[in-house]
């Protein structure tokens, strides 16, 4: 999938956007398990659906099969949001 679908700006809106969501969620995360959260800044990158295995397996080398949680989300964008547990 081509990377020129998004520009400097929207590029780094999307990560601002998913830094916000995965703070929140990291925080009740946090207080959930009664820990301390350490998050990354979030990779933003268009993947075509047939290679998302390979993607995550190269974020996470021998990280699979734990678990990968995907939520589709829809309003002006579609999209997935994917997470994965090490």
């Amino acid at each position: 999938m081509s990377e020129m679908l998004l520009n400097d700006t929207h590029r780094d809106v999307l990560q601002e956007i998913t830094n916000i969501g995965m703070g929140r969620a990291g925080a009740a995360l946090a207080s959930l398990l009664g820990t301390f959260v350490t998050l990354s800044i979030p990779s933003v990158s268009l993947v075509a659906p047939t290679a998302l295995p390979a993607v995550l397996a190269r974020c996470a080398p021998g990280a699979l099969p734990n678990p990968v949680i995907r939520q589709a989300f829809k309003a002006g964008v579609n999209g997935e949001a994917v997470v994965m547990f090490g």
